[in-house]
């Protein structure tokens, strides 16, 4: 959705940074992260990142509710269509489906 006028920069289990197309050719070929010896390639490959994000508990979203795995499953391993029975299969066993006033499913509007 940003691309062309921003790149994908870094992604991490808390942060994702983009940095604009004009700056990016300034960045490609550098070591900007301290954590890292490997030179930055632009540009930076999206399913790749997430695939090998490390997961970790966390505020900003329900992490045991549903767990990571299942997510890396149904959005890289699976066809979409295969996947969505998957989804919702997880979305009605949440406890707060159980108690809302529309079926889940007529909310996300399938």
């Amino acid at each position: 959705m940003l691309h062309p006028e921003y790149m994908l920069l870094l992604y991490t289990e808390h942060d994702t940074v983009f940095v604009h197309s004009r700056l990016a050719p300034l960045l490609h070929g550098r070591r900007p992260f301290r954590w890292t010896s490997a030179e930055l390639r632009l540009p930076v490959d999206e399913l790749d990142c997430f695939s090998r994000a490390r997961a970790s508990g966390s505020p900003q979203g329900a992490h045991d509710e549903v767990p990571v795995d299942f997510l890396r499953e149904w959005a890289l391993r699976l066809h979409p269509l295969d996947a969505l029975s998957l989804v919702a299969g997880n979305l009605t066993d949440m406890p707060e489906a159980a108690t809302a006033d529309e079926p889940v499913l007529e909310r996300l509007d399938l």
